[in-house]
Formats: C-alpha cells, structure tokens, sequence
C-alpha cells in the first residue's frame, strides 16, 4: 500500500481534525470491514478541517494516539489483532512521521503493552518499538535516527518459499499454505508483503486452473475468519473474489479428463464457492456486488446477484431446455438407475448443476409426498450429495429445505398445486408443472413418472389434477418429510464444517422451528454446528436490545461525538443500557449499526439529523456553515 502521508500534508496544510474526531475514524477504521482506501481517510480528514485548525504534526500525532487508545481497549485476542495490525502497518504506513514525539505518551504505551501481554504472558511487549520497525520497514524513518532501533535488524525477506508451481509437490503445498497464512497473524514487518503473497498465490492459482492450490488455500482462509479480517483490513474484498470468480465462472468439465480430475475439479469449485459466499455474508457484501466483481455477465455475479438470499427451485416454465434434460438425468441416475455413473459427472456443466440442485430435492420430496418413492429410495438417493464432488450443491439444497421448514404452518396444505419455482408459501411442496408428473404439459418427463402413481398414506387424491401430482395432505407429514431429509444431510459425518459454517443461520432458524422434532440427530446437528462455528466471531451483535433505550444511547452517543465529549461505561450500565463491544466509550460502530438495524433508516437518520441541527447552533457550528 502506498504511503499517503505526503498526500496529507499537501493537501492539509495546518488544519486538520480534533482529537475525538480522529478517534472516532480510526475506530471505525478498526471495526468495519472490508478496508476503507487511504483516499477515503484523507478525504474524511480534508470535511473536517473547517472546524478545528492544528499543524500536521498534531494531526498524525492525534492518528497514532487513537489507535493507541482503541487497542488498549480491546478486551478479546481477535480484537487486539485488529487493533494490533491497525496500529502497526495501516497507520504505520499512513503516517510514519511524529514517532518522536509519540514516544512520550508513556501512559498511553504501557496500557497497550499490558493489553498486548495477555494474548502472550512470556513475552514482553513493547508497541513502541513494534511501531519503530515497522516506520523502518516501509522506509518512513532512518534505521539511525531512532536509538530504539538499534540492535534490531530488519527482518529477511524470505517469502519465496511461498511460490506454487510445478515443482512444489502435492504433499507439502498445504503445509506451505498453512504457514503462509499463519505467519500474518504474527509478522506485522512484513504483513502487508504476506497479504500480497497470498493474493498472488490465489491469483496465479486461478490463472492456471491449479485446482489443489486454490482450494487448500481458499480452505485455509474459511478456517481461518482472522486472517481474512487482516486481508480485508489492508485490501480491497475484489482483491480476493476477483481471481475466484474468473476460477467459478470458467471451470469446466472435461469428457477426455479421468474421473479423479472431474471430481476434483468439483470438490475444488465447492470449497472456492464456500469461501466467495463467506467473504460476502461477512462483510455484508451483497449489495455492492456490482463493484466487487468484474465479470458481470457471467455465472458467478449472475448466480450470486440472483441468490443472496436464498436459492430457490426454478420454475420449469422458465428454466432451458439443456437445463430441463440434465435434471431428468440426474433424477434417473439417483433413482432408476445403479447411481452417479462417471459420464453423468464429466458431461455436468458445474454452474448449470448448482442451479438446478434446489429443483432437484424439491421434485424429489414431491414424488415421495405423492408416493411414487418411498422414503428410504428418495434418503439413499439424496445421500448421493453428500460425495465430496458434490457438496458445492448442497448451499442451494440446504437453504431450500430450511426455508420450507420455516414457511410451513399448522394449515392443511391446499389441494390445489402451486407453480414450482413461485413463492409458494401454503405449507405444501409445491408439485405443479412437475418433472416427476406423468402429465407434465410437454415439459421433460422423468422415469419416476414411469413407475407410476402409488397411494399416499394421508391423502386420497391422484395423478393429473390441475396438470400436476395434486397431492392434497396435512402440513405434519410433509414437515416430518422436510425434517427428516434436512437431519439426514446435516447429521452425516460427510456434511462439511465450512457449510455449517457458512449456513449457520439458515440452520439455526430452522433448528429453532417450533415443530421441528426433538432427537439424537437434532442434538448431534447442534453440537456440529456449535463446534463448526466455535472460531467464527464476528462484529455483528446479535442480542436482542430495548429499541427505545437503544435509541436514546445512540442518540446520545451522537450527541457526545458532535459535542466532542465522551461517554463513560459507568453511565450506560446505571442507566440499565446495553454494552456494545465492551468498549469504555461510547464510540463504537456497533451500537450505530445496531440501532440502524432495529429502527430501521428513517428514524436513525432522523436521530443523527436532530442533533446534526443542534449543533449548527452552537458557536462552531455556524462558523462550519458560513465556511
């Protein structure tokens, strides 16, 4: 990353931000991911000018003494290392300058040296020399104009150990890997050199279609969380989902490839699909997709645009005729035929079968309901997904089923068809213009339709009303159905780590469903899912807060940062407030975030443009505006 502290001093002069101003950007710097570009902060530095004036020197002073208090604050190991590398490469490479005088602020340095020191009690901390080397590395001071420095020598750039190709061999490149990854956490001299080596990596790999390095790497990362944090705090998210959306949109199958390459490919694709969507949810990408991505009128952009949310069945009406024929060969392989053969999987686009494997479950749990399979063909049939080359299908068939789960209600389903694909929301497994029915309206017919209609337990109606299965039956067994293939995925030793990961919303609101059946397996599932996710922190606040006094805090919080003042723990908690962060003062994005999420954007815009207005009645205020 480029330093931009010439870029300040041009462009600043004399003026710059007050002390809380300061703090609240470099705060927020630390706790919103993805990173903010060094033209962001300057330009937030250049709006702010007009109200205080002070030399450039106080200014990057004010900088690193924010980012001081922010990380002697931090009360969890993942929140110092935000703050830790926020202090010793972001700002170290924004502002290099002032190390002298920020030598005095003893008070200020020993607190982060005590807070650093609990993450690693038998080793001594001291953030100021951190810093020095630091300002060394990237050129902003000379190796002899700090004393601090002396007997330290830079460290060795030995990255090119980290370069995959040919000649590093299968059994180590993980190894490699795991150790590129693992010493960002750690080397914050040549942090940003890692960042950029892993970025590389991750670009050459995709270039190359080396399928094993970029999915052990892409595996890593998932594993991961804090490291993708440290990624996402130095660069752009693009920089990582550009490479792997030109790896998802291009991957083919090919028919001379040997079946072990076709399922590798595959298994690869699932681990790269998993980590694109995880960069997404975490940071809550989804909607600025468009300036994210750079393929726009491919698979990846259009798939994702299309299902950030949920993915959902198609409609037959709408779906291609190829579209139409590989689902009718699937359907057969999984339950008229021996199973997968190796043709099916070399002759599958990838893209194409990710899309229609929520169509897939959903015809198949219709042509069980209506009694053309029994339960025990569609689970064995069902369980085929859980091969490692075909779990990249489970996103879409995982969140179908817990949509279904948490759509269903207590009413007898309608015996009246819905459309497949239309939100169909009556408690039913929708069932109309079916690839499964005998009378499919000219659509693809599937051999499931050839062995007949058998009669439903609970239901007396048959074939060809309304032109599909017409099964009428109470919500309970087709909950029972939906429950059942929905524990059989999860529970099974195959259902990877990163999906839980990954689903873990979607799973634990269904889980949650009033109906949903107390067990072993939804036991065992809540164990998976608790350990799959026990590393998988995040900023976010998920509690549930009194929405009026969590518009007074905000608003008052607010209030504290226009007036320039700060808010002590001690208030809150006597006031019976929520805590947001655990942070000793009231700047914390969090509780803004989680204000806007409860109010909603009217009424927090509302709170901030009352006190907005309140301010421009004080005496800076009107100076601000007649500038």
């Amino acid at each position: 990353m480029a330093t931009c502290a010439p870029y300040i001093e041009q462009n600043l002069g004399s003026e710059a931000l007050a002390p809380t101003d300061m703090m609240y950007l470099v705060y927020t710097l630390a706790r919103i991911r993805p990173v903010a570009p060094d033209s962001f902060i300057v330009q937030r530095i250049k709006d702010m000018q007009h109200f205080k004036g002070l030399e450039i020197d106080a200014v990057l002073l004010q900088f690193w003494l924010a980012g001081l208090t922010g990380l002697a604050e931090a009360n969890t190991s993942q929140q110092r290392m935000i703050w830790k590398s926020l202090v010793l490469v972001k700002i170290t490479t924004l502002v290099g300058s002032t190390l002298r005088q920020l030598s005095f602020y003893r008070s200020i340095l020993d607190e982060c040296d005590e807070c650093l020191s609990e993450d690693n009690p038998s080793v001594a901390s001291h953030i100021l020399l951190s810093i020095a080397i630091g300002c060394r590395a990237r050129g902003l001071v000379h190796p002899d104009q700090l004393s601090i420095l002396k007997g330290h020598s830079p460290a060795i750039n030995d990255l090119d150990k980290y370069s995959f190709g040919k000649s590093v061999y299968m059994f180590n490149s993980m190894e490699i890997i795991e150790d590129l990854c693992g010493r960002i956490l750690s080397d914050f001299e040549l942090q940003e050199v890692l960042v950029e080596r892993i970025i590389t990596v991750c670009e050459d790999a995709s270039a190359n279609s080396d399928v094993s390095t970029l999915s052990k790497l892409c595996q890593t990362l998932d594993d991961n969380p804090l490291v993708l944090d440290l990624i996402h705090l130095l660069r752009s998210p693009s920089a990582l989902l550009a490479p792997l959306e030109g790896f998802v949109n291009h991957l083919q199958q090919n028919e001379d490839d040997d079946i072990d390459s076709c399922n590798s490919n595959l298994e690869g694709l699932g681990v790269v699909l998993a980590l694109i969507m995880t960069i997404i949810r975490r940071y809550e990408l989804g909607g600025c997709l468009g300036s994210l991505l750079m393929e726009k009128n491919d698979f990846c952009y259009l798939w994702l645009h299309r299902t950030s949310a949920t993915i959902s069945p198609m409609s037959l009406s709408t779906m291609h005729p190829e579209m139409q024929a590989l689902m009718g060969r699937w359907i057969s392989a999984l339950f008229d035929s021996m199973g997968i053969s190796d043709d099916l999987i070399q002759t599958s686009k990838p893209q194409m079968l990710l899309e229609i494997s929520p169509s897939i479950f959903e015809q198949s749990l219709a042509a069980c309901q209506a009694g053309i399979i029994d339960a025990t063909t569609l689970n064995s049939g069902l369980d085929y997904f859980l091969q490692p080359c075909l779990l990249f299908v489970l996103i879409g068939v995982v969140q179908y089923l817990c949509e279904e789960i948490l759509s269903s209600s207590s009413a007898t389903y309608s015996s009246t068809p819905a459309k497949l694909g239309h939100q169909h929301r009556s408690g039913s497994i929708s069932v109309g213009h079916s690839i499964v029915s005998p009378a499919s309206g000219g659509h693809t017919v599937s051999p499931l339709a050839n062995r007949g209609m058998k009669p439903h337990p609970s239901s007396s109606s048959h074939a060809g009303h309304g032109g599909g299965l017409g099964t009428t039956g109470k919500s309970s067994a087709s909950m029972a159905m939906l429950q059942s293939s929905l524990k059989s995925l999860l529970a099974g030793d195959a259902f990877p780590p990163r999906l839980m990961r990954l689903l873990k919303n979607e799973i634990s609101s269904a889980l949650d469903h009033p109906a949903m059946e107390q067990d072993h397996q939804l036991t065992l599932i809540h164990e998976k899912l608790a350990a799959a996710t026990v590393n998988d922190y995040s900023w976010s606040d998920t509690e549930a807060y009194d929405v009026s006094k969590l518009s007074q805090q905000a608003s008052l919080a607010f209030e504290a940062i226009v007036s320039g003042g700060r808010t002590p723990l001690v208030n809150k908690k006597e006031k019976g407030w929520p805590v947001f962060g655990g942070s000793s003062y009231h700047i914390d994005v969090d509780l803004f975030r989680t204000t806007l999420c409860y109010l909603g954007p009217a009424q927090f815009v509302t709170v901030i443009l009352k006190q907005v207005l309140r301010a421009a009645l004080t005496t800076h205020g009107r100076r601000a505006g007649t500038r």
